[in-house]
Parts: C-alpha cells; structure tokens; sequence
C-alpha cells in the first residue's frame, strides 16, 4: 500500500487483478475510467492518502 501512497498521493485509485488501472484525484472520475476499461467486472477503489 505503501508504494501506491507514494505513486498516486491523495488520489482515488483503481485496483483490478492486482494491477492499478485508474487514479485521479476524483472517485467518480476514477471509477468511471475503471468501468469503461473492464466493464462490470469487480474490482476494488481506494484513496491512497499521502
């Protein structure tokens, strides 16, 4: 978790089979990014506070 904070401080990030997929310093943003690329698929969306 720790390396994330540090590559995408204070954003809302995408994570999909163990893989970054989105980031931005939206939820919404972020999570519509995730479902144009993976669709309805789960996958898990975090805020990687600094």
């Amino acid at each position: 978790m720790n390396k994330i904070s540090e590559k995408y401080p204070n954003q809302w990030v995408v994570i999909f089979n163990k893989k970054v997929i989105a980031a931005s310093r939206s939820g919404s943003e972020a999570e519509q990014i995730a479902t144009e690329k993976v669709g309805d698929q789960k996958f898990v969306i975090l805020f990687a506070e600094k």
